[in-house]
């Protein structure tokens, strides 16, 4: 019975996302990241850049049901002969919306969301992007550069209808 509880109510957390997603349209459309690096420096600057260029585009930032989530993982190649001060980004975005829309169809048909469905959306989501780049050096312009392309093309993949 615990179980059951716990499905309807991820489910009715859900329609009401959905709900709010659809009434929301002219609002600020939510999108999440994460900047996963072991330098706290570069992490911040990441950080910073990821946050400011999502803002500016108008996109709300929440972990709370967001469209899609942008994931960054950095990493200096402090051990390259080469070129030691270079960092190598692995670049995912991964979106839970393909479930969502699964559920609400059921809903709308006056079906019961299955135990696997409901299941899957408390989960992340699917990958949908998978990249990898990588800069000369952690300076600001390579890192703005970076920045600028990631999140470009991490927002047009969650672009809404009329943005």
């Amino acid at each position: 019975m615990h179980t059951t509880f716990k499905a309807a109510f991820a489910l009715a957390l859900t329609f009401l996302l959905l709900t709010s997603v659809a009434c929301r349209a002219a609002e600020a459309q939510r999108l999440a990241y994460a900047v996963i690096c072991d330098d706290a420096q570069l992490s911040e600057k990441i950080n910073a850049g990821v946050r400011s260029r999502l803002m500016l585009a108008k996109k709300e930032i929440s972990n709370n049901y967001p469209s899609g989530k942008l994931y960054l993982y950095l990493q200096r190649d402090i051990n390259d002969r080469k070129n030691p001060q270079g960092v190598s980004v692995a670049i995912a975005h991964v979106s839970n919306m393909q479930t969502a829309s699964l559920a609400l169809e059921a809903i709308r048909k006056k079906e019961a969301v299955t135990a696997p469905l409901a299941s899957m959306l408390r989960e992340e989501g699917f990958l949908q992007h998978l990249s990898v780049a990588h800069i000369d050096e952690a300076s600001d312009d390579e890192i703005a550069g970076l920045l600028d392309s990631v999140v470009k093309t991490f927002i047009s993949k969650y672009q809404a209808n009329g943005d």
